[in-house]
């Protein structure tokens, strides 16, 4: 009875130790989980972090840019106002410049008032007279009405890029339009692609079904694996029956 007693408290308390170790183990297992848990997040914690911050950073950068290039667009459509503005005023004074000149000799309505310059006879045999106001005609003809209209001052440089890029595009679209040979010709490579031009007697079989001898094949048409097939079709011809044969003779 006592060695019966003995060896269930030893049973018992091998249990008990077996438990124990269990539990131990469970909990650390458990530990060793919260551990990773708390790892991974604290990683994408960092990494949202850093993913975050480099949008910031990206995002600033685009601000940045976008406010230097409307600087320099903005300093550029000044300038070219400017160049424009001083080109139209130039061209006025020009074009001014004649008119006024006329205008001051024909003041003189009466041709007693007119003074009289004095010139060779020879220089005036050979100029015909014209009238006034054939000149003043010419003059205005030859003045130019969108220059001196000063709506052309105001025109916006928005405007005129907006004009020009139609233009350019459709001299591009022109351009890039291809020609009826170079279609034909891409057709032709597109038709020709999956082909390789091989000679007729190579595949050219007569009555009797035996293969004439083939000349010696590239190398390019040898990884094709051109003997291959053949030797198929070789060896599916011989598996025929004779009345096949005979009715693909026919």
């Amino acid at each position: 009875m006592a060695e019966e007693e003995a060896r269930l408290k030893a049973q018992e308390n091998a249990k008990a130790v077996e438990e124990r170790r269990k539990a131990q183990e469970e909990r650390k297992m458990k530990e060793r989980i919260a551990l990773c848990v708390e790892g991974e997040t604290r990683l994408e914690k960092e990494r949202w972090l850093v993913q975050e911050q480099m949008q910031q950073v990206q995002e600033k950068h685009k601000m940045r840019m976008k406010a230097e290039k409307q600087k320099c667009l903005q300093e550029e459509r000044c300038k070219r106002m400017e160049e424009q503005k001083q080109f139209l005023k130039g061209k006025l004074d020009e074009d001014m410049e004649v008119p006024q000149a006329i205008e001051k000799v024909l003041v003189f309505k009466d041709l007693s008032k007119v003074p009289l310059i004095p010139a060779d006879k020879e220089m005036c045999e050979g100029k015909e007279e014209t009238p006034v106001d054939v000149i003043r005609d010419e003059v205005k003809d030859d003045i130019n009405p969108a220059i001196l209209n000063k709506e052309t001052l105001d025109l916006e440089y928005e405007e005129i890029e907006e004009e020009k890029s139609k233009l350019f595009q459709r001299k591009r679209k022109k351009l890039s339009r291809k020609t009826v040979a170079e279609l034909q010709q891409k057709v032709n490579l597109k038709a020709s692609s999956n082909i390789i031009l091989v000679l007729h007697h190579w595949c050219f079989k007569d009555k009797q079904g035996i293969g004439k001898p083939a000349w010696k094949l590239h190398d390019c048409i040898k990884q094709i694996g051109i003997r291959k097939m053949e030797q198929a079709l070789r060896e599916r011809d011989d598996q025929k029956t004779m009345k096949a044969k005979m009715w693909k003779k026919v």
